[in-house]
């Protein structure tokens, strides 16, 4: 099963077929394959973001912001294992939030961007990320968003969208040292019309090193979900998805019981807090 810890830090199980079930006595917190994991993202992180900055500021000093996201974006696509999918202009604009800058990028908001940025581009390099990230039709995966920007997306004109409509997004209150940065949440309408965020714990599904497990691509997975069905998508405008817009085999992967039209964009605007 994949296991969905909530907003809160309770943990809570959604059946999977029983090929993925696990050891219920299994503790995340004892398991030696993680800590190792974390063990070597911090001194990657450290020395990578180390020389990054030397790089970009070689005096130590403030350099503006459009002359340092190239070398970012570029560090991030080689540590992401990622050539096809590069940072969009909404992307770069949440990473300025994290960082906290306006026009310059100093040393400290270089720091927090990266305790952020490096853990996510970490997880996505991994072969079960990797994947859905590069994805674009459908796009599993809507980038760099916020909380409240994916609840925006999960709400229509008129009120929630159907139950089972969900959105990935990487936690914008996850940053290095804490154990879940860099892992995905799921966003979703449930079947009593509310909101609700859930942790995507992969490493108990995928296994790491030789204890690792092949199983079902991370998609089909969630669409396995009794209560996840539709891919949603963030966008600045509407959009309805018709028949002769997208091949079969797209619509079945963003909804399992196709309707027509079906509504995979959702309005949200990008620049809140």
């Amino acid at each position: 099963m994949i296991i969905l810890k909530s907003s809160k830090g309770t943990r809570r199980n959604l059946t999977l077929t029983a090929t993925y079930r696990l050891n219920q006595s299994y503790q995340e917190e004892l398991d030696p394959d993680r800590d190792l994991n974390q063990i070597l993202l911090a001194k990657r992180l450290i020395k990578d973001g180390t020389n990054l900055w030397k790089v970009m500021s070689p005096n130590n000093h403030h350099i503006p912001w459009e002359n340092a996201v190239y070398e970012i974006e570029e560090q991030f696509m080689k540590i992401a294992s990622c050539c096809s999918r590069s940072l969009s202009p909404q992307d770069l604009n949440l990473l300025r939030r994290i960082a906290g800058c306006q026009e310059y990028l100093t040393q400290e908001n270089f720091e927090k961007l990266w305790c952020w940025l490096y853990p996510v581009a970490f997880i996505i390099s991994r072969d079960w990320i990797n994947p859905i990230w590069n994805s674009t039709s459908p796009k599993w995966i809507e980038g760099f968003i916020t909380k409240e920007e994916a609840e925006s997306s999960l709400q229509g004109p008129t009120g929630f969208q159907e139950p089972g409509t969900f959105i990935l997004r990487f936690p914008t209150s996850r940053s290095w040292p804490h154990p879940d940065a860099g892992n995905l949440v799921v966003s979703y309408v449930g079947n009593d019309y509310k909101l609700h965020h859930r942790l995507l714990s992969m490493h108990h599904v995928y296994g790491s090193g030789d204890n690792r497990v092949d199983v079902k691509p991370l998609q089909d997975m969630l669409l396995a979900e009794p209560e996840l069905s539709r891919l949603g998508s963030v966008f600045d405008s509407w959009a309805t998805v018709q028949d002769n817009k997208k091949p079969l085999g797209t619509l079945e992967l963003l909804q399992k019981v196709p309707q027509h039209p079906v509504k995979v964009a959702f309005k949200v605007g990008f620049g809140g807090s």
